[in-house]
């Protein structure tokens, strides 16, 4: 496919009707609209590379049947105006419409109006892409080309990959769903980051469990001193420096987390305490503190925004903030809590540090002792155990259990 050959298909050679699509993919497709109409870019050549890719992707975008008519006259004229070598502006777009006089003028101008193209751009315009993936796969192509021609590439280099993903478009199912595939090759490989190199890894979750008693939130107290102070560990690895966000749901802040930080030398500057969720009464306008769980974790992802700093977020005990629904040695609904954690953390680059308690019935293996469901070991990437010396009651040890990142040691 070259920008030579393709053309926009004209709104009266649809052969069949818009089918009907939920309101997500309308709103998809506006916001997609609203990126092509977005202010044109200062460098002329962005301006001239973007009315390329508009004429070089005429084809595919055709081929789906927009959800509303406007939307289809809308993508035509766009299409005729990149052709003609202009750039594709709001303006340029409402006088091309009422040009070809194609539809009701107001439809069109109120369609135009929702659009909101001044608050679009390039990047914007790649991720609203995503949900469109499930209406019509050259959305997919035209969010990947689009990125990839504003970071510099030409038409011309990427054109193939474009052809290559319409080709590989796959017909929906009777549910309307499709497999979403991405090849090995295109995925550019990295290292494990640690926090504590070879033991905490940053963006998953690790846990840390132990009979009460033995000092686990102690331990977190220690690590939080050593990330928001040196970064140095036992072992004299020195790993990232950074804010912590404690969530302890056993041990009151002023006289007993607070004083240990400072036994431990942590800046408590640094250290954030996650007390609970604030919400306003609609009715009397007064803020309303709710206990916080994994039910609001949204909450922890606005905390980790207000303090991009962080490095670590301590959980203790997980159990705790589950919820009452939750049935603590389900797989599937310990799975389900604990998923956005992964998310949280994949997005954040945080790790995310759960403390969970022992069972009391013994096992030959250590990472069975953990209380409930074997989700809790199964989800996290590291386990450690911390259990009392036989031989010194003073010292504790700090013992491995499942790795799935790092020699075991």
């Amino acid at each position: 496919m070259t920008a030579t050959t393709a053309r926009p298909r004209a709104a009266d050679e649809a052969s069949d009707a818009p089918s009907p699509l939920p309101a997500r993919i309308i709103e998809a497709e506006r916001r997609l609209l609203a990126g092509l109409l977005s202010p044109p870019p200062e460098n002329l050549e962005r301006q001239r590379r973007r009315c390329e890719l508009v004429v070089a992707l005429a084809d595919e975008m055709s081929a789906h049947r927009w959800s509303l008519t406007e939307h289809q006259h809308i993508y035509a004229a766009i299409c005729r105006i990149a052709a003609a070598g202009d750039y594709p502006s709001a303006a340029a777009v409402r006088a091309e419409l009422r040009r070809v006089k194609a539809v009701d003028a107001a439809d069109l101008a109120g369609e135009l109006a929702l659009l909101s193209p001044g608050d679009a751009d390039v990047p914007q315009w790649g991720a609203q892409c995503v949900e469109l993936r499930r209406a019509c796969d050259a959305y997919s192509a035209a969010a990947q080309t689009l990125r990839a021609l504003d970071a510099g590439q030409t038409v011309a280099d990427i054109a193939p990959r474009v052809a290559e993903l319409a080709a590989a478009a796959t017909p929906a199912a009777p549910s309307g769903r499709r497999p979403d595939l991405l090849s090995a090759a295109d995925i550019e490989p990295r290292q494990v980051a640690w926090l504590w190199p070879g033991r905490i890894p940053l963006g998953m979750l690790t846990l840390l469990g132990s009979v009460p008693g033995v000092g686990k939130s102690f331990l977190t107290f220690d690590f939080a001193a050593r990330i928001t102070t040196t970064g140095r560990y036992p072992d004299g690895t020195t790993g990232p420096t950074g804010a912590v966000i404690v969530i302890n749901a056993e041990d009151p802040a002023d006289s007993v987390i607070v004083p240990r930080l400072l036994a431990s030398g942590a800046d408590l500057r640094r250290v954030h305490i996650l007390t609970g969720t604030l919400t306003t009464d609609p009715e009397t306008g007064k803020t309303v503190r709710t206990a916080w769980s994994l039910s609001y974790v949204d909450t922890l992802r606005d905390a980790l925004r207000a303090t991009p700093d962080s490095r670590l977020v301590v959980i203790d005990p997980v159990g705790s903030y589950l919820g009452g629904r939750t049935d603590a040695h389900r797989d599937n609904e310990v799975r389900a809590q604990l998923a956005p954690l992964c998310d949280i953390a994949f997005e954040t680059g945080v790790a995310i540090l759960l403390v969970a308690h022992h069972r009391k019935a013994e096992s030959d293996h250590a990472d069975d002792m953990i209380l409930g469901s074997r989700a809790f070991t199964g989800i996290v990437r590291v386990v450690w155990h911390l259990t009392r010396d036989a031989d010194d009651p003073e010292r504790r040890l700090l013992t491995a259990g499942k790795n799935n990142l790092a020699r075991r040691g």
